[in-house]
């Protein structure tokens, strides 16, 4: 889970690392055994928040999974988010079509060790996550801050990015959008620009909801 904002994720695998008796004959010069495990379940739902922790109160903190919080301390970024449930199609490959999570969510990730080669006397395993996404933060300072579009790709020059880049748009990636991007969520509170205390020039120029706007100083 991530403080603030949507987060999405295009990736999620295991490797397990086993040190080799011949040094340099697999992944290199380090005599590593690498095997890949992809994920045998990955289920997406609601959970909430854990508990945020600093025993010697200072940073960075921690955070207690026993302890949640359904409250939303949080803004929450209008936009599509992915349907719960069995998400791990999405997970599969680096190929644009991520799990949108909004903050609460949690992706529950299983993976089935069964199928590991036996370890030889005196080896051990290492368990390793690699993860592919990209998180957006509620930053007035930064691009479209108080919304989960656009989304981005990994194509993109940077984000924001150029008016002559978007995201893919073939059938694989419309039909993605059309079938897991379905959990709507809609505007609670005006434009973070309400929010923000304008410049002189800006406020000149800014068009003023009815009956004012409130202001955060």
């Amino acid at each position: 889970m991530f403080r603030g904002g949507p987060v999405g994720l295009d990736g999620a695998l295991g490797v397990v690392a086993v040190p080799g008796d011949d040094a340099g004959r697999i992944d290199g010069s380090h005599g590593v055994w690498t095997t890949r495990l992809d994920a045998a379940g990955a289920d997406l739902r609601w959970r909430g928040f854990s508990k945020e922790t600093s025993p010697d109160g200072r940073e960075p903190c921690g955070y207690d999974y026993e302890r949640v919080s359904t409250v939303l301390p949080w803004k929450q970024m209008p936009g599509r988010y992915t349907r719960e449930g069995d998400v791990r199609e999405l997970l599969a490959a680096i190929d644009d079509r991520f799990v949108v999570s909004r903050p609460g969510d949690e992706i529950a990730l299983a993976f089935d060790a069964s199928a590991l080669p036996a370890l030889a006397p005196g080896q051990r395993r290492t368990f390793l996550f690699y993860v592919h996404g990209y998180s957006k933060e509620m930053d007035p300072r930064s691009a479209s801050p108080d919304t989960v579009a656009p989304l981005p790709f990994a194509g993109m020059s940077g984000y924001p990015y150029r008016r002559s880049e978007s995201y893919p748009d073939t059938p694989a990636h419309r039909a993605y959008l059309e079938q897991w991007q379905t959990r709507v969520v809609g505007r609670t509170l005006g434009p973070i620009e309400w929010y923000v205390e304008p410049t002189q020039a800006s406020a000149a120029a800014a068009p003023q909801p009815a009956g004012g706007a409130p202001r955060v100083r």
